[in-house]
């Protein structure tokens, strides 16, 4: 397990938390979770965009990297909860673990595993069981857009949230 020293070092050098210490908190108790192995994939040339709700853009300015590099976007609304929270930057380290960006063909299967990857972090998905239901793993079946309070407002397709 990574320790709570260096969780807090990769926050700190994190240039768009700087603002939001409920998010560096959330941030470490997940890190936390990870093994060393874990941790140096998925913070390796890592930069977050973490904006607060109702924020339209951001700009941050980053030294040049010669490698690849993550950036990993999150809009957090003011009022989610901590658990919450955490479930949603576990989710999107599993996808930093993934290596690889979305494709028409993978349908729902890198949602799915970025969320067995939170899930074995101890950030199960509780919060958003209709997301993606089992059943559209395999088929592009209704699935459900929701607001931050967890209330449906609309029913998309598939393809209508991947165009």
């Amino acid at each position: 397990m990574v320790s709570e020293s260096k969780g807090k070092r990769f926050v700190k050098s994190q240039k768009s938390l700087h603002l939001y210490p409920k998010v560096q908190k959330a941030f470490i108790e997940v890190i936390k979770k990870f093994s060393d192995e874990e941790f140096n994939i998925a913070t390796k040339n890592l930069i977050l965009m973490v904006l607060h709700e109702g924020a339209l853009g951001q700009v941050m300015h980053f030294s040049p990297k010669d490698k690849k590099f993550q950036i990993m976007q999150l809009t957090i609304p003011k009022s989610i909860s901590i658990k919450k929270l955490k479930y949603v930057i576990a989710h999107e380290f599993g996808h930093v673990m993934q290596n690889r960006n979305w494709k028409k063909s993978d349908n729902l299967k890198l949602e799915v595993n970025a969320d067995s990857w939170a899930k074995k972090w101890g950030f199960p998905n509780l919060y958003f069981p209709y997301l993606y239901p089992k059943s559209a793993i395999k088929l592009p079946s209704i699935i459900a857009a929701i607001t931050s309070n967890g209330k449906t407002i609309k029913k998309k397709t598939l393809n209508e949230f991947t165009k």
